[in-house]
């Protein structure tokens, strides 16, 4: 959660009132000093509303923190909720690509899957990919990644998510979670995807 760390902060808080309380008078004077380190947390950057309108069919928005809205336009969406998976590949249940421009005129490209995997429990995976700038050598790529197995959800950048990364209804997805650079578990930015397929 991300309020693990403030848990441990105080949990640690108490701990040394604990130990201070327990000293005897005589070892007041041979005490280390207090350690002066703190436990921080990375900080993520909230995340603005979704417009409240639908977008129109072949279309979405993509909004990333306060400040980044970027319309799209899709190029490509399947939908398949009853795929099942052969053997060890795993079952496209989505796949959406979209582009658009940011409002810097960047270029930005979304590519949002779902998979169902087999195994132990069958396992859905979520992802939300953003690209700005050239694909081959971006200005900024961000990811956002979220398991569920048996019910249970995981995500290693937002701990506390419980809830699936995407919402399927008809032609529409909903999207939203936290997003980092690739390969990095340390989220940045909250992140919101609306798109209405074809």
């Amino acid at each position: 959660m991300r309020t693990t760390a403030a848990v441990t902060v105080l949990a640690m808080a108490a701990g040394g009132l604990l130990v201070g309380a327990c000293a005897g008078d005589d070892d007041a004077g041979d005490a280390a000093p207090a350690s002066t380190a703190t436990t921080t947390t990375p900080t993520i950057e909230p995340t603005r509303e979704l417009p409240d309108e639908l977008p129109a069919p072949g279309t979405g928005v993509v909004v990333l923190g306060q400040r980044e809205v970027v319309a799209v336009t899709i190029s490509a969406c399947t939908i398949d909720a009853s795929a099942q998976p052969e053997g060890e590949v795993p079952a496209e249940l989505l796949s959406l690509t979209a582009e658009g421009e940011t409002a810097a005129g960047v270029e930005a490209n979304v590519d949002v899957r779902r998979f169902r995997s087999l195994g132990a429990s069958p396992t859905v995976t979520d992802t939300i990919t953003v690209v700005e700038g050239d694909p081959d050598d971006p200005e900024r790529a961000l990811v956002a990644q979220r398991f569920e197995v048996d019910g249970l959800v995981t995500d290693l950048r937002d701990p506390e998510a419980d809830d699936p990364l995407l919402r399927i209804a008809g032609s529409t997805v909903d999207g939203g979670g936290v997003f980092a650079p690739p390969g990095e578990t340390t989220g940045l930015v909250e992140g919101r995807l609306r798109a209405v397929c074809p």
